[in-house]
């Protein structure tokens, strides 16, 4: 058991796993669960009425958090107005399903947009159509107390037929700039941004908006879900970025391979490396 874990860890599950995992995580002091929806079905047929309560009480008495991930299928800045609006109606949904289980964020991926025939011209489109739908859907999020998280993805090559919003700092940067509110967030993907401008980065540029991290390596290269250590990210200078903000939110392990509780031990010991290291004398 981590009795002694600092921080706030925890790791992604499936709805159908749900009381499994509120189960290992209250044995192994991981404090967050992260749903994963499935693309095929609405959060009120895959979490019942009778399963909100009794996960409600179940993840209460643990003193566990509940959040979730919608698919990424799901596109609000989508180019297709009936798209646009069918993915923004699923959302409202999972955030009135959130609200009443208690789910403190919803994690969404901010869009794909087809670059055809300038992709600057088309991603700001796509940005703006984004926060026009953000705007609606915080709506819903003020009304049942539940923040929607933005995460960063991974770039695109180019000569793809469509790109990832969300795959740079600037994009971010935009969002926030025309949308202040406290039910928006940032949750960075460590393992995309490792791909990207780079971990440190991100919590540099946007450390004031994070509201959770999903916490993974890889070389720079492939966006395969490494062990901590395994990659090529500075993980003690991830560290001492969180520190130099105070972040206090979840840490969600997207690590494979490793048992959550075992990849929560391993980013807590580089927490303690820093820790010690800026305890010695100079």
């Amino acid at each position: 058991m981590n009795s002694n874990l600092q921080h706030e860890y925890g790791f992604t599950t499936f709805v159908g796993n749900i009381f499994d995992s509120i189960e290992y995580a209250s044995k192994n002091n991981l404090t967050n669960i992260e749903i994963n929806f499935s693309k095929q079905r609405s959060p009120v047929s895959e979490l019942v009425n009778g399963q909100i309560k009794k996960v409600t009480k179940l993840a209460g008495d643990a003193g566990i958090s509940i959040s979730f991930h919608i698919p990424f299928t799901e596109n609000i800045s989508d180019n297709i107005p009936f798209v646009r609006w069918k993915s923004i109606k699923r959302l409202v949904s999972f955030i009135e399903v959130a609200g009443k289980l208690g789910a403190n964020s919803i994690t969404i991926h901010p869009g794909i947009f087809y670059w055809f025939p300038y992709a600057n011209v088309k991603r700001t489109k796509a940005l703006k159509r984004l926060v026009v739908a953000l705007e609606k859907v915080l709506e819903s999020c003020k009304l049942h107390n539940v923040i929607i998280a933005l995460e960063n993805l991974v770039p695109i090559p180019e000569g793809n037929e469509f790109y990832f919003l969300g795959d740079n700092i600037d994009d971010f940067k935009f969002i926030f700039d025309e949308i202040d509110s406290e039910y928006l967030g940032f949750c960075l993907d460590t393992g995309h941004a490792n791909m990207a401008e780079g971990a440190d980065k991100y919590i540099e540029e946007l450390g004031e908006k994070l509201s959770t991290i999903h916490y993974h390596d890889n070389l720079g290269t492939n966006d395969n879900h490494l062990i901590i250590g395994e990659g090529s990210i500075n993980w003690p200078l991830i560290c001492e970025r969180l520190n130099e903000i105070n972040y206090k939110g979840p840490l969600i392990s997207e690590c494979r391979n490793i048992k959550p509780h075992e990849a929560a031990r391993l980013f807590e010991n580089q927490f303690n490396k820093v820790m010690t290291a800026t305890k010695l004398p100079r």
